[in-house]
């Protein structure tokens, strides 16, 4: 029965977990799988559910008519609470019974169990529509504020039709001002024309002029810089005479310079390879050091004591006290469960004794219908006698039981010993391998050091280990005085061929001098009247200016003008808007108001109709429980009643009295007829999609032979 439960909703319908849903003899890594078909509504589904592997990962899958309708834990539960209309908690406490829980209903606490039986009755579909109306409501009367709120602030459609007659005469009367702009703007635009013509043709020739001007000012600049130019290529001479003596004292210098060279990169090699030398040196020293340093400190290592054979031992001890406490829990498991057995035995015994002592001596046989007499004083001895051997039996039980649980405490305080032994060996182990690895370790950088240091004292062996300081400063000093000489005769070199080609050019200079002071006294003449044409020049710039003035004036005014006009469009046309939105806010407005009144009338009738449920929810179960109860009871108990948080009771001795104040066998009765009875009104409320079965899992186990039948 609860494997059922478990394809339907899952883990959640096992008692201690997921563990529980495997049988006991599956392997760790076999899957659990479980298939439902059933047909609900008219339709037939399919659902599948596995735990698969040693994670016991869980899938699972709904389909019906060959489609998957859903396929993971999650979206199977929740199809399959939407197709049957309801979730795990309201399945297992009105159709489904686990075993020993037909009371799973009446043993929750009042507000639970009140919330749990509007949920199955599905109540919440009412407060459902109730919340959506609110929600509504809320929205609209939030509309309709910010309407009024609206409507409020903007002005009255009687000002903005005033405004609209006001704009339109401002708008006639700024279109005849552009219109008479307009034309006074056409008249100093021709005149303005005329006017700049008359300056281009003027300008024309002051430019020419001023071009005139600016070559004749550039030849008499040229003039002055050749003259001067001619007079210092006379004091060259002299120069350059002087010039060519110093180089001829400098002639050998390069081949000089070029020996020194020599001699100094190969004195610079030298040096290099001394620096080298130098380095290996230090080097060598360190590397001596070090190993100086590490054979030291692999005579100070000390290797503790350590034997693996210990670690063996201890851990077979520890075997072995497992071993014995796995013995010590079955056996007392065995001992309990023979404990068990025998106090079953003795009720059951002591039972029968108290049914025969009922029955007396006269009480005829039911095999043979002859008075018990003799017999039934036998039968009591004998029940008896078995009573006392079953409970010596226990005094021996009881004596094994603290026989085991000495030996328990035993092997626990022998275990301690063990572990704290256990973990003292392993510290040593620890330590052992530790100054093992260090020691290596040592000994590998040991070699490696040893190898470096004759590689460099190899390396040191190729290396020059003298040096000559003062030779090598003397020969730098004597080649940097050898290249500034050759630097000098470079330069007295380029002097003289500068100075010799300067003075070739000495007779062209003069005759470029002569041919620009003819061109120079021919401009002079055309320049006579170029006054005369700037001071024209003036005056029709004057004219021009106050001309462009006047119109940028007119222009700026017809802008001006332009703009006024283009933004009291914009005004008059958001007037226009304005006043349609505020007649359509106006008609919305009244639409909303009667959209609000709806709503509440809405509202009353559905919490009105959900009080009414809600009220004849408790006397509809109450009349069929009693009627159950009764039938199931032969009468005896006949009426119940159901509380405000829809906790049972039943009318005995001339009151009503709650449901644990009666035995066990009436108690299961009262919550069976209970759970009968929501089953009822469970496919009275869900009609064609009532789920129309009922699961009871072993529930009469607690009932005696006169209520079963």
């Amino acid at each position: 029965m609860e494997g059922i439960a478990w394809i339907l909703y899952g883990n959640d319908v096992a008692r201690d977990g997921r563990e529980s849903v495997k049988r006991a003899e599956a392997g760790p890594g076999e899957d659990v799988f479980g298939r439902l078909v059933f047909v609900h509504d008219g339709v037939e589904y399919v659902l599948e559910r596995r735990l698969r592997g040693k994670g016991m990962k869980v899938e699972a899958e709904l389909s019906s008519q060959g489609m998957v309708l859903a396929n993971g834990h999650s979206a199977v539960l929740e199809a399959v609470s939407e197709v049957i209309g309801m979730d795990f908690p309201a399945f297992e406490t009105s159709v489904f019974t686990k075993q020993n829980e037909l009371a799973a209903f009446s043993s929750l606490t009042g507000g639970v169990r009140k919330a749990r039986l509007l949920k199955i009755m599905r109540i919440e579909l009412i407060d459902r529509a109730v919340d959506s109306v609110r929600a509504d409501g809320r929205i609209l009367k939030q509309k309709r504020d910010g309407i009024l709120a609206v409507l409020e602030h903007s002005k009255p459609i009687e000002e903005l039709q005033k405004a609209t007659r006001t704009l339109k005469e401002e708008l006639d009367s700024a279109a005849k001002k552009i219109e008479k702009y307009r034309h006074d703007e056409e008249h100093i635009k021709k005149k303005l024309k005329k006017t700049q013509d008359g300056c281009q043709h003027i300008l024309k020739v002051v430019e020419r002029q001023n071009e005139m001007a600016k070559r004749h000012e550039t030849l008499t600049n040229d003039l002055r810089v050749l003259e001067g130019e001619i007079a210092q290529l006379e004091e060259m001479k002299e120069t350059l005479e002087n010039k060519k003596v110093a180089l001829e004292k400098l002639l050998d210098v390069d081949n000089q310079y070029n020996a020194a060279f020599v001699d100094l990169e190969a004195m610079r090699e030298h040096h290099k390879r001394h620096l080298s030398f130098l380095e290996f040196f230090r080097t060598h020293q360190e590397i001596s050091k070090k190993i100086r340093v590490t054979k030291d400190e692999i005579e100070q290592l000390a290797i503790p004591d350590f034997d693996i054979n210990d670690q063996k031992r201890n851990e077979e001890c520890i075997t072995e006290i497992s071993q014995r406490r796995l013995a010590l829990t079955k056996e007392a498991s065995s001992l309990r469960e023979k404990k068990e057995w025998l106090l079953k035995t003795v009720q059951e015994t002591q039972t029968h004794i108290k049914d025969i002592e009922n029955l007396g001596e006269k009480t005829p046989c039911p095999t043979c219908l002859r008075p018990l007499g003799e017999h039934h004083g036998f039968l009591t001895t004998s029940l008896r006698k078995e009573i006392k051997g079953a409970q010596q039996k226990l005094k021996d039980i009881e004596n094994g039981l603290e026989h085991v649980d000495d030996e328990w405490k035993r092997l626990e305080k022998k275990n301690a010993e063990l572990m704290k032994e256990k973990k003292n060996l392993f510290e040593k182990e620890k330590k052992y391998l530790k100054t093992v690895e260090r020691r290596d370790f040592l000994k590998d950088v040991l070699e490696k050091l040893a190898l470096e240091l004759a590689n460099t004292e190899k390396r040191m062996d190729e290396l020059p280990r003298d040096f000559d300081e003062n030779a090598f400063t003397n020969l730098k000093n004597m080649t940097e005085e050898l290249k500034s000489a050759r630097k000098e005769k470079n330069t007295l070199t380029e002097d003289v061929l500068r100075l010799e080609k300067i003075l070739k050019k000495r007779e062209e200079k003069i005759r470029i001098v002569a041919s620009k002071k003819e061109e120079t006294s021919k401009l002079s003449k055309k320049l006579a009247d170029r006054d005369e044409h700037l001071k024209k020049l003036d005056v029709a710039q004057k004219e021009k200016n106050e001309l462009e003035a006047g119109q940028r004036t007119l222009a700026g005014m017809i802008r001006e003008l332009t703009i006024k006009i283009d933004y009291e469009n914009r005004e008059l046309l958001r007037i226009g808007k304005e006043c349609e939105k505020y007649v359509e806010k106006r008609k919305l407005l009244e639409i909303i108001n009667d959209d609000i009144h709806v709503t509440n009338e809405t509202e009353t009738i559905l919490v009105g109709f959900k009080n009414f449920i809600v009220e004849k929810l408790g006397p509809r179960m109450a009349d069929r429980v009693s009627l159950l109860l009764s039938d199931m009871t032969g009468g005896v108990y006949s009426e119940v009643q159901i509380t405000q948080d829809y906790g049972l009771e039943i009318f005995s001795d001339g009151e009503y009295r709650a449901l644990k104040r009666f035995s066990g066998g009436e108690q299961d009765l009262a919550n069976l007829a209970l759970r009968l009875s929501i089953s009822h009104m469970v496919s009275e409320t869900h009609g064609s999609g009532a789920l129309g079965i009922v699961i009871l899992d072993e529930v009469f186990s607690s009932l005696d032979q006169h209520y079963l039948r």
